[in-house]
């Protein structure tokens, strides 16, 4: 790849960042800001992987920010097995499982959104709504508002129960649909 010079600190090793389109190279600073790939470079960093070498196949930018980051990397398990993975690196989110519970009758109904998901090639998916959590981790902000202009609920933190918390405590940061 091109775009080299770049290096970020792993297991207190410089590691090399290419590039395989040399204009993402010039968004490396913004990468180090995007929280999706400073929360994965954290996780790598406790020595479970030697990674030798990160390439960024790809960026997605949404207005100034990376919103999506598409890496090929060359590692080691602790075993020294030769490890070559894709990475695709998101922001944080967050699904939101709303209960409605009925007055009348105290049925209680879960609501479920329909997404077009490329990616599983279907226009029609039924899912748990789902949102970006802001960079600080809080909920409030874009998701809570998607929540209110399609539901017409308004919700804050004292609404809602950690369920991931609740489940494991705090022994994992969340819940990941898809490991990779």
């Amino acid at each position: 790849g091109e775009g080299g010079g770049h290096t970020v600190e792993i297991n207190e090793r410089a590691v090399v960042v290419s590039f395989d389109d040399k204009e993402w190279s010039r968004h490396f600073d913004k990468m180090l800001e995007f929280k999706g790939f400073t929360d994965w470079i954290k996780r790598v960093n406790d020595k479970t992987f030697t990674i030798e070498k990160i390439t960024v196949q790809s960026l997605d930018m949404t207005g100034p920010r990376v919103s999506l980051v598409k890496l090929k990397v060359d590692a080691q398990d602790s075993f020294g097995n030769p490890l070559t993975s894709s990475v695709v690196l998101k922001g944080p989110s967050v699904g939101v499982f709303v209960v409605i519970t009925c007055d009348e009758d105290k049925k209680q109904y879960v609501v479920l959104s329909v997404e077009n998901r490329m990616a599983i090639g279907r226009n029609s998916v039924p899912e748990l709504p789902t949102g970006f959590l802001e960079d600080s981790g809080d909920f409030a902000g874009r998701t809570a508002v998607l929540i209110e202009e399609v539901l017409g609920l308004r919700l804050s933190h004292k609404d809602l129960t950690d369920l991931t918390d609740m489940s494991f405590g705090r022994n994992f940061e969340g819940v990941h649909g898809v490991g990779g």
